[in-house]
């Protein structure tokens, strides 16, 4: 849930509508999956999937470092996240570990407030 109301100026607004357009556009494994917003007077609903594993910040928290053999599949996840936005021409532009959400093993890149898209980018995979 999302306050409308907090934000002071046009920029919060332009970032919510920025983050619901990319999430509406993306659907990769490794993306958090947005299954509908909801919008009042007041609040914005952004309904995703549950990641029931957390973030990898707090993974990596708990966890002080994790062994080469753990590290390797989530950069594997990252990669090809972002491979997959690059491809459609999205830069993320806030990319770190409390964005990246974890599920069933997976991991899943989220928040794209900071998102912009470049149609200059957009390749074939």
């Amino acid at each position: 849930m999302i306050d409308i109301k907090a934000f002071k100026d046009r920029i919060g607004k332009q970032m919510l509508e920025g983050e619901i357009d990319a999430l509406r556009k993306l659907n990769h494994v490794n993306i958090l999956k947005c299954y509908d917003v909801y919008s009042t007077v007041n609040n914005c609903y952004i309904i995703t999937e549950f990641c029931t594993e957390g973030d990898l910040q707090t993974l990596l928290k708990k966890r002080d470092r994790l062994p080469e053999a753990e590290a390797v599949p989530v950069f594997r996840d990252i990669f090809k996240g972002f491979r997959y936005l690059a491809n459609r021409g999205f830069l993320h532009r806030d990319l770190k570990p409390a964005n990246i959400f974890i599920k069933d093993g997976m991991y899943k890149i989220a928040d794209f407030g900071f998102a912009k898209r470049d149609s200059g980018f957009t390749r074939k995979e």
